[in-house]
């Protein structure tokens, strides 16, 4: 049933999975500036953002377990969009703890070997300390 409750059900999930996937993503890339791995940079992001994001869907899927099984004069709608949010936050759950991290793999993997812009200001760890040589 594609009515626009639905529609406008599809658009919160869009915006709260859009959201849980940018501070996974965000996480790993902090970790992986830090030094980590990639695939320790996303297991350790997904691990972290857990919690959080579990409480908010649940809370989310809870609120909307009563639009799922209304009753009564003009439930049409509210069935609808509930069904819609419950099943579609499901689903994006576990899309967003366990297929963002992968793919965020997958893209720093394919996209590593492209050259990354030099900072001139930056110091050589391995150079500094050595003493200079004389010139043939």
């Amino acid at each position: 049933n594609n009515d626009i409750y639905m529609q406008v059900a599809m658009i919160m999930l869009i915006g709260l999975g859009a959201k849980d996937a940018i501070l996974i993503v965000e996480y790993a890339k902090m970790n992986l500036e830090n030094g980590q791995d990639v695939v320790t940079a996303a297991v350790n992001a997904a691990h972290l953002r857990l919690r959080p994001i579990l409480m908010t869907s649940f809370a989310f899927i809870l609120g909307c377990v009563p639009l799922a099984i209304a009753t009564g004069p003009g439930a049409g709608s509210r069935v609808s969009m509930g069904n819609a949010v419950v099943g579609g936050m499901t689903f994006n759950t576990f899309v967003g703890i366990f297929l963002i991290p992968v793919l965020f793999v997958v893209v720093e993997r394919f996209f590593s070997n492209t050259p990354k812009p030099r900072n001139p200001f930056r110091r050589r760890k391995n150079k500094e300390n050595e003493p200079a040589t004389p010139a043939d």
